[in-house]
C-alpha cells in the first residue's frame, strides 16, 4: 500500500490555483489574495496560541493531547511565511542586477 502526507497532494494545488488565479485575476489581486491568507494564517496561529495558554476547563481531561497537536502549529506557520518570503524575494531576484 502507499502512504503519503498531505503535503504532498496540497503544495501542488497550491502552485497550480495561484498559478491560475494570477492568470485570470492578475498579480495585483493575486497579492491581495495571498497577504489574505498570510493574515488568516497568523490569526488562527494567534488564536490556538491563546487557547492554549488559557487555563482548561476542570473537566477538561484532553488538554495534554489538545497542546500535543496544536502548540507547534505557530511554529509551522511561521517556517511556512519564512519559506515563502525566502522564495519570492531572495532566491528569485534578477540575476543580471545582483
Amino acid at each position: 500500500m502507499f502512504t503519503f502526507d498531505g503535503g504532498t497532494i496540497l503544495f501542488p494545488l497550491s502552485y497550480i490555483f495561484g498559478d491560475i488565479l494570477t492568470e485570470v485575476y492578475g498579480f495585483q489581486r493575486s497579492r491581495k489574495v495571498i497577504w489574505t491568507g498570510f493574515g488568516a494564517a497568523l490569526l488562527m496561529s494567534l488564536v490556538l496560541w491563546v487557547v492554549q495558554e488559557l487555563p482548561p476547563a476542570t473537566d477538561w481531561p484532553n488538554q495534554q493531547a489538545y497542546e500535543t497537536l496544536l502548540g507547534f502549529v505557530p511554529r509551522i506557520v511561521l517556517a511556512s511565511l519564512l519559506a515563502y518570503f525566502w522564495r519570492r524575494f531572495l532566491q528569485c531576484r534578477d540575476p543580471i542586477q545582483t
